[in-house]
């Protein structure tokens, strides 16, 4: 039974590309890490090799978060990108509980990661389509007017604001 519930987290982790994690913070050493973690963040069995793995941009950010949840012994979130030795950059999601032995000092880190690049992808696509979205309609030398159900102006375009006299975005 046991095998069988191991072998159901494994693939449930596997489709939702969440995988998880124990630290052992004395030793910096990953204590457990499951097989979604170790695709996620490539072979790494310690802490200090997960840092090297974190771009160079998020990791000052991302050590203090660290030494934050140890110092408040709180639960933290956080979101960086690592750079796998391949070159392919990864945004993920991580959660990170302290682990307190019985003096109340931080022994272990458990957590868990998500591979969120796919959404980071989709994010910024969106982005660039409404840029467009909003370069377009600005550059229309007609007036356009974007109108709710009760003919109130929502967005007018820099042709409509002119002609009409309406503050500009500027």
């Amino acid at each position: 039974k046991l095998r069988q519930s191991e072998a159901y987290l494994a693939e449930a982790q596997r489709l939702s590309h969440a995988g998880s994690w124990a630290l052992d913070v004395a030793s910096n050493e990953y204590v457990y890490s499951s097989e979604e973690f170790l695709r996620i963040f490539g072979s790494v069995r310690t802490w200090d090799a997960a840092l090297q793995r974190i771009h160079p941009d998020d990791r000052e950010r991302v050590k203090r978060n660290v030494e934050h949840v140890i110092r408040t012994r709180a639960d933290a979130v956080d979101e960086y990108r690592i750079a796998l030795p391949d070159g392919t950059l990864r945004h993920i999601h991580v959660i990170r509980h302290p682990v307190l032995n019985e003096a109340g000092e931080v022994v272990q880190l458990v957590g868990t990661v998500l591979d969120i690049t796919e959404r980071k992808r989709a994010e910024q696509e969106v982005r660039d389509t409404a840029a467009q979205w909003q370069a377009t309609f600005d550059a229309v030398q007609d007036v356009v007017l974007l109108l709710d159900t009760d003919g109130r102006i929502l967005r007018a375009n820099h042709a409509a604001a002119e002609f009409l006299g309406l503050p500009g975005d500027d």
